[in-house]
Parts: structure tokens; sequence; C-alpha cells
């Protein structure tokens, strides 16, 4: 998992392409080898919170009365593959109405 490298570059796009990637990769719950399950699943937990800040991160600040349609774009983009590669059932309406919120 790639946080740091986001931290200090706050590179929005580059680490959310690397939290996709992980989902991916953890995907599997053998990926860690027999008898890991258990560690797989605490590890994807962790990235799909990861992802779901990341999403309201930038969700709140699309919201902004400074935003800019850049900014916005961006926000929408990254809630939109949050919707598709890790929200909940319960988390899509609400993910789905911030995004509505965003654009006005």
């Amino acid at each position: 998992m790639k946080q740091h490298h986001y931290v200090k570059s706050n590179n929005t796009l580059a680490y959310e392409k690397a939290l996709i990637a992980d989902l991916a990769k953890y995907s599997d719950p053998n990926v860690l080898g027999q008898g890991n399950e258990a560690r797989v699943k605490i590890v994807s937990t962790e990235i799909i919170a990861r992802y779901k800040a990341l999403s309201d991160k930038e969700i709140a600040e699309a919201k902004g009365a400074n935003a800019e349609k850049r900014q916005r774009s961006r926000a929408i983009g990254i809630a939109k593959n949050y919707l598709n590669y890790a929200a909940t059932a319960d988390e899509k309406e609400r993910v789905r109405a911030d995004i509505g919120r965003s654009t006005h």
C-alpha cells in the first residue's frame, strides 16, 4: 500500500490507482498463502477504509464554493470508482447523494 507516497506527493489519482490495484490483489483470499485468510481480510478492510477516506475527502473539497471544475470532476471520478470497486450497498446511496451535491 502506497499511502506514504500519496502523503508526500499529494497525487490523488496515483494513490487511487494504487488502492484499486491493492483491492484487486487482496480480493484473492489465498494471496498471502494458505492459512492467512484472516490477515487478507484485515488488509482488504484497511484498503477499503483508505479508499473511502480518499473519496470522502475529495467530495468534501469539491463541495466547497471555491472548488474548480477540474477538482469537482476528479472528485466525482474518484467517488464513482469507489462505488464500483469498494462501496457497500449501504454506502452507495450516500455516495451517490454526495456526488449529486458536489455538482452544484
